[in-house]
């Protein structure tokens, strides 16, 4: 009996790893999905002396096979599965398995817990610098947002594995840069929060169980929520999005399984409902203006969901590196854009990052738009800007009067002396 069950075993490892193997051979990468990630294409050495001697030849036919081993991606997968599905593990060091089958990016789970924290004073000049950035866009006319995307270890940190769990109560940069921005003055589109709060009555999932990234449910509310804003914010009315109702089904679409996917395993589902909104943009209004979003990859689905019927043009400074937009075909490089003119065109400028990323917010433009933007005005009325953007912040302002009774100077004279030191350290 015992010999019977082994025999049944062996076949049945034989036939998991084998049949893939044989589809492989017969249809290619067509049958065989190749693995999903980043990876670096191995080359061959040119064949000379030189080469073989120092073995370089060798070496990098071995790791081009290795690569490019047809049977090599089924049985990573065979693999992948097995620590997946008998000792709870995912083998990509960034994905972490947590409660219920949820999967988390392991920095998404950092950033909750605050082990990523910038500190305050930094987080205190990126907002000085983007109230800077708002006050010269407003003298403009653009209107200046700064969405924050949610974080799926935000929404469920149920789900998160005991072994990872920390002190929850730390500053984290979610909270210190929330704070801040609600003090200061500039439009603030809380959406983590929103999130959260929403999360106990919502009955449909806001981050699926194979999804780093928002739902696509999820994204759609967003998507509704953030144009209602902007009419808010800018007195226009734009052509907005009619629910007509939601699909059901246990079939998921991108991006619901997006971390899933690069696990690499066998199976690329989860047991799980996914809900899928119908809708249409209204033809009730004129097209308004361009938007421009600089965002991490939160982006991706609502720009794909056809703000063009909303915009005139829709720009996506995609990680503050690339250019997406309506306008051209291909993605242009950041720098091959005059920023500082884009930006003044604008109707409205929305910057937006999720938790983990809040580390780099912005990815140097915040940087690059204080300076273009304070170069492109007088400095006479770039210093007085400045003190105007100080006065607005109570605790900014507090920190200049508490200097001059340091110095025994005027307040006015104190407040001069620290914008002009902003201003020449643009």
């Amino acid at each position: 009996m015992k010999k019977r069950a082994l025999h049944i075993l062996f076949t049945t490892v034989i036939v998991i790893i084998g049949l893939p193997l044989l589809l492989g051979i017969v249809g290619g990468e067509d049958v065989v999905k190749p693995l999903k990630g980043v990876t670096i294409a191995q080359s061959i050495h040119p064949f000379n002396i030189h080469n073989w001697r120092s073995m370089d030849f060798q070496l990098g036919v071995s790791k081009y096979l290795n690569q490019n081993f047809c049977f090599r991606p089924s049985l990573i997968r065979f693999y992948n599965q097995l620590e997946y599905s008998v000792f709870n593990q995912v083998t990509n060091r960034n994905i972490v398995k947590g409660k219920d089958s949820h999967l988390f990016e392991r920095w998404f789970i950092n950033s909750y817990f605050g082990t990523d924290f910038l500190g305050t004073e930094k987080i205190d000049r990126n907002v000085q610098k983007l109230i800077v950035i708002d006050s010269v866009l407003k003298s403009k006319g653009v209107h200046f947002i700064v969405a924050m995307a949610p974080g799926k270890a935000s929404v469920y940190p149920e789900k998160i594995p005991d072994y990872l769990l920390k002190d929850s109560s730390r500053n984290t940069n979610y909270k210190t840069y929330r704070t801040k921005l609600n003090k200061s003055g500039i439009s603030i589109f809380d959406i983590n929060g929103w999130f959260i709060k929403m999360k106990p009555d919502f009955e449909r999932n806001l981050f699926t169980k194979g999804g780093t990234h928002w739902s696509r449910d999820g994204a759609m509310l967003v998507l509704d929520s953030l144009l209602r804003r902007i009419e808010h914010e800018t007195g226009e009315e734009y052509n907005k999005i009619i629910f007509e109702g939601i699909t059901k089904t246990q079939t998921p679409k991108d991006p619901d399984i997006d971390i899933l996917k690069i696990s690499n395993l066998l199976s690329e589902n989860i047991d799980e409902d996914y809900y899928y909104p119908d809708f249409h943009y209204e033809k009730a209004h004129p097209k308004n203006g361009k938007l421009i979003v600089i965002s991490d990859s939160f982006f991706w689905i609502l720009f794909d969901a056809g703000l063009d019927n909303s915009f005139q043009s829709v720009d996506y400074w995609y990680y503050f590196n690339k250019v997406f937009s309506n306008r051209f075909e291909h993605a242009k490089k950041i720098e091959d854009i005059n920023i500082s003119k884009e930006l003044q065109e604008a109707e409205v400028v929305l910057l937006m990052a999720s938790p983990s990323p809040l580390n780099k917010l912005g990815w140097g433009f915040i940087n690059e738009a204080y300076d273009l933007l304070l170069k492109g005005i007088d400095k006479e009325a770039a210093i007085r800007r400045v003190m105007q953007v100080i006065e607005s912040d109570p605790d900014w302002f507090a920190s200049v009067k508490t200097k001059a009774v340091e110095r025994n100077i005027t307040i006015d004279s104190m407040l001069r002396l620290d914008a002009e030191y902003i201003y020449n350290r643009k």
